[in-house]
């Protein structure tokens, strides 16, 4: 009973025969007793689901009141998931929202280290997904930005299309998952990854510090992301790793020169490659200097490099 609704339907300054017509309606806010305050009217023109009829797919919303949206990007089924870009129609405050790509090589919850620090089982197999992060640009401060969630994953490559990949190695079910996570940088949901959008050939890695979350390394990556409005070419990925928390502080120190956190991240690197990445850019953090600085002469003296398909450009 908040708002009363009046569908518009088509619009009609629309050009006649247009693939994607503009629907519109109006609004306005109302107690039972009375209506107050003034008409708004709010538009979308893009894709809609087959079902549902909701927002689905590359569109354009746009509403009139002043906290109201002007939303350009990906939707699924009614729910903006990004990429896209929006702002206010009235305080011009800008967001951005883009994807991430996200390799983990333990099993700590999205939103909390764990003390223990540990590899996850199955060696050599990382856990692989894509997240968005929603990230204020301009305008006015938000305390709730960045907003980083889980649109696929991360789940062992392994276990994701078991029938297809049954028999295959570690690296054949890495390159595996992180294409399929590289389709879906450019928009569209797990059920439907074919997106036409240029391959990326570039790779931005991140790799975060002690005691950081998956979800706290993807709001500080998206932010840096977001502001620095990186081309199509370059897929943002963020490395975690099991980070530990106050009292694994050692340990976590000890797995940073290990082998198998070495191997790991050359793992990822020939899943990148695999794909058809010709370019590292590494940018680490804190403790995350410490595996990115070990791991990198192993993938110096890797065939990988050797072979001259695949190079690392800068470490930061």
């Amino acid at each position: 009973w908040w708002l009363e609704l009046h569908p518009l339907g088509p619009c009609a300054d629309d050009e006649e025969g247009s693939d994607s017509p503009r629907h519109a309606f109006e609004y306005r806010l109302r107690l039972p007793w009375v209506e107050y305050g003034a008409t708004h009217v709010a538009s979308y023109r893009g894709a809609l689901h087959p079902r549902s009829g909701r927002p689905h797919g590359e569109g354009e919303w746009v509403d009139d009141a002043f906290h109201g949206e002007c939303l350009h990007g990906v939707w699924d089924d009614g729910a903006p998931r990004g990429p896209f870009r929006s702002r206010e129609f009235g305080s011009g405050s800008a967001f951005v929202s883009l994807r991430v790509v996200v390799a983990a090589n333990h099993d700590d919850p999205f939103a909390r280290s764990r003390p223990r620090v540990q590899r996850i089982a199955d060696a050599g197999a990382l856990r692989l997904g894509v997240a968005s992060v929603e990230c204020s640009v301009s305008g006015q401060f938000f305390r709730r930005f960045p907003h980083a969630q889980l649109l696929d994953g991360p789940a062992v490559a392994s276990r994701r299309n078991s029938r297809l990949l049954s028999g295959a190695t570690a690296a054949e079910r890495n390159a595996t998952g992180v294409g399929r996570c590289l389709k879906l940088l450019a928009g569209g949901s797990a059920d439907d990854a074919a997106v036409a959008a240029p391959a990326p050939t570039e790779a931005l890695v991140y790799v975060p510090g002690f005691n950081t979350d998956l979800k706290f390394a993807l709001k500080r990556f998206g932010q840096l992301l977001a502001l620095a409005n990186f081309p199509p070419s370059f897929a943002p990925v963020v490395f975690s790793w099991p980070g530990g928390w106050n009292i694994s502080y050692r340990a976590a120190q000890r797995a940073t020169a290990s082998a198998w956190m070495a191997s790991d991240f050359l793992a990822l690197c020939e899943a990148l490659a695999a794909q058809g990445v010709t370019t590292l850019h590494v940018l680490a953090h804190s403790m995350g200097a410490a595996v990115a600085l070990h791991a990198i002469p192993m993938l110096l003296d890797s065939t990988l490099l050797a072979s001259g398909r695949f190079r690392v450009a800068s470490v930061v």
